[in-house]
């Protein structure tokens, strides 16, 4: 049973990245596990957020603090000025990695409960224009006068 069996009279499939489907009333999830049809959905008036997820990037935090130490050593042993642009370099290193690297964005809504959270998880990757158009409709839906697609 696929996603089309499961839409509504006037309403039509706007973007999909499976197994995300955005309709014109509705974010829909549908997979087929086990032979059997998985199927969940939030009405676009329900969202209230598409949070980025971040975690830090611990590989690029580590490197910046073997640069910075090891460039003060070396301009407090040897007094090579020339290891300033190495030590600006591993604290331009650590800043860049406590930043952190996006891991995917989660939708929020009032009708998700704590544990399908994970569910309504979308990946970082491939999904840029599918979370552009889920943040716009969260934006309008704080609007007074929320428009449908």
């Amino acid at each position: 049973m696929g996603v089309h069996e499961h839409l509504i009279d006037d309403e039509r499939i706007v973007l999909q990245h499976p197994p995300f489907y955005l309709t014109t009333h509705r974010l829909l999830r549908s997979e087929d596990l086990n032979g059997s049809d998985s199927f969940r959905e939030i009405p676009l008036l329900g969202m209230t957020e598409v949070e980025k997820l971040q975690v830090t990037d611990h590989k690029i935090m580590s490197i910046g603090a073997i640069l910075v130490v090891s460039c003060v050593i070396l301009m407090a042993t040897w007094g090579l000025f020339t290891a300033f642009f190495g030590l600006i370099a591993g604290v331009v290193a650590l800043v860049w990695g406590s930043k952190g690297k996006t891991t995917g964005y989660q939708v929020k809504s009032p009708r998700i409960s704590e544990s399908d959270l994970d569910m309504w998880r979308l990946p970082n990757w491939g999904a840029d224009n599918f979370v552009e158009k889920l943040q716009t409709i969260v934006i309008e839906n704080q609007n007074s006068h929320p428009q449908r697609y």
